[in-house]
């Protein structure tokens, strides 16, 4: 990753180049710039930016075509956003507005928001809302944790389980990429809240510790599907023998051929809710193809198949993908249900870090290459 300098410490990382599978260094540059100007009307406030939040979906937004419907791509030669955890540093001085677009905030509070990931900027809150973490009600939690687990991917797991899966205490749960940032919080929720008779998760992760400490907080089974070496009858053998009574709940992170064993191995009526489909994401996945590409082209290119229609058919599955903003009128009850098991002990809160900005890329790495357990977050200020 190429850097530039100055005399100031500002700093910003801008996206240079589309990746080709694996996100790189070489696909961004991170730039040393002036520090912001002071804030220019009641709107404004400048913040500075303590911790960043890296995510799967990210990957999607870099690639060249982006599915219709989704997060607009990033653009080159501008800085990335995303999710962030801010503190205000200036706030507008001059006489007081009248105006109903004054902030009401002040220097010194702890925001969340989704901002470009520039170190210090100014911030109109009208055009881009910031939402103020209230210290009196959240002094006990750290405040990354609202970019995980209390967060957008905590929201993703709470609808994508309770909404569309709708788990009952006797039934069996499966949820891939068990050891990300929202399959570990579907895990906890489906076992430690719901009650769930079996839950089982399907993970790439290989360390021991990581493996047994899933077992440990919510998941009865955890099965590596690298053990597996794409093998569908092998994994289903597995994932019958820890799913003997059948799978009622899935919850779909993943995509590819785990997607298309766990469907061998529905109940009738189950549930499935599509999150994800991170092991596409390196794929460079185009929003369209060429009239005369053949669809074995597309399954050798990009994986792509046929995912077994007739037993969503036969078995009466009800499938539906989801994005969790469309649930955004329910986020502030289903915050407080979150924080709430968190309190209780019902969720326990898994964080890999990496500090400062020159990490960001490592960190994205971490997000597909299993070396993360729970929620990836890179610290600004430690």
């Amino acid at each position: 990753m190429s850097s530039s300098s100055s005399s100031h410490h500002n700093q910003r990382l801008v996206f240079i180049s589309y990746p080709e599978g694996l996100i790189q260094e070489s696909n961004f540059t991170l730039e040393t710039i002036d520090s912001p100007p002071k804030p220019s009307k009641p709107s404004e406030v400048v913040v500075r930016l303590l911790h960043l939040s890296v995510d799967p979906y990210m990957r999607m937004r870099m690639n060249r075509n982006v599915p219709k419907g989704y997060f607009a791509p990033f653009s080159l030669g501008e800085p990335l956003n995303g999710g962030v955890v801010a503190r205000v540093e200036q706030v507008f001085t001059d006489e007081p507005s009248s105006s109903s677009s004054s902030t009401n905030f002040q220097v010194g509070d702890l925001v969340l928001g989704v901002l470009p990931w520039i170190l210090e900027q100014v911030v109109d809150t009208v055009t881009t809302p910031l939402r103020r973490l209230d210290p009196n009600a959240f002094q006990d939690i750290p405040k990354s944790f609202f970019l995980g687990a209390l967060g957008m991917p905590g929201l993703t797991a709470y609808f994508g389980l309770l909404e569309i899966c709708q788990p009952k205490a006797h039934e069996t749960v499966v949820v891939s990429a068990a050891s990300g940032a929202v399959g570990s919080i579907v895990g906890q929720i489906a076992k430690h809240v719901i009650g769930c008779k079996r839950v089982v998760g399907i993970s790439g992760q290989t360390s021991p510790e990581v493996i047994q400490q899933l077992r440990e907080n919510g998941f009865d089974e955890i099965l590596n599907y690298k053990d597996y070496n794409n093998n569908v009858e092998q994994l289903k053998q597995a994932l019958e023998k820890a799913c003997p009574e059948g799978i009622d709940c899935y919850f779909e992170n993943v995509g590819g051929f785990v997607q298309d064993v766990v469907t061998l191995c529905m109940n009738k009526f189950g549930r499935i809710a599509f999150c994800g489909a991170i092991s596409s994401y390196n794929n460079n996945l185009p929003s369209g193809e060429s009239t005369n590409t053949t669809t074995s082209e597309l399954e050798q290119k990009y994986g792509l198949g046929l995912r077994l229609t007739s037993i969503h058919v036969v078995r009466e599955l009800r499938t539906q993908g989801f994005l969790v903003n469309s649930y955004s009128k329910q986020f502030g009850e289903a915050t407080q249900k979150l924080v709430q098991w968190y309190r209780e002990g019902q969720l326990k809160v898994f964080e890999t870090k990496e500090k400062g900005m020159h990490r960001i890329p490592h960190a994205m790495q971490r997000l597909f290459t299993g070396e993360k357990t729970g929620k990836v977050v890179v610290d600004l200020e430690y």
